[in-house]
């Protein structure tokens, strides 16, 4: 099933109200340990937990993923409780999202683009025009 299709589903299961204002993400890569090994060195890596995010005029709504795209929880960040909003723009693939609340700090990778997954830029386009709905700026 596409990511598409997950997205649908996602829209239906938790009725929401769709107006290009989701985009899929990710946590930061992190390098865990580097093993050093003369002639091939290994590096490991933490988890990476992949976000269907969606911006509304009162809130941003994680919805977390397992590694196929099914939403397994989800957690909703009130505008008025943030002490943090930020988007980086990224060069080509990637921006970051930069939000802090209750110190707790996030930054979470925003797709730009999508091999096959046209709405990803179209909806990143229409959330940058109008600030990702975020009330201050």
């Amino acid at each position: 099933m596409s990511i598409y299709n997950k997205l649908i589903n996602l829209i239906k299961k938790y009725n929401l109200n769709y107006y290009n204002n989701i985009l899929p993400g990710h946590s930061k890569v992190k390098v865990k340990r580097i093993i050093p090994i003369p002639a091939n060195p290994i590096v490991d890596f933490n988890k990476v937990t992949n976000y269907f995010i969606c911006f509304t005029k009162s809130s941003i709504i994680l919805f977390i993923t397992d590694d196929k795209w099914n939403p397994v929880s989800n957690l909703e960040i009130p505008w008025n409780t943030l002490k943090k909003f930020k988007i980086k723009k990224g060069l080509f693939l990637e921006d970051t999202m930069y939000i802090e609340a209750d110190n707790q700090k996030l930054a979470i990778k925003l797709f730009k683009r999508m091999a096959k997954n046209t709405w990803v830029r179209e909806n990143n386009l229409y959330l940058h025009n109008i600030n990702f709905y975020y009330p201050k700026i």
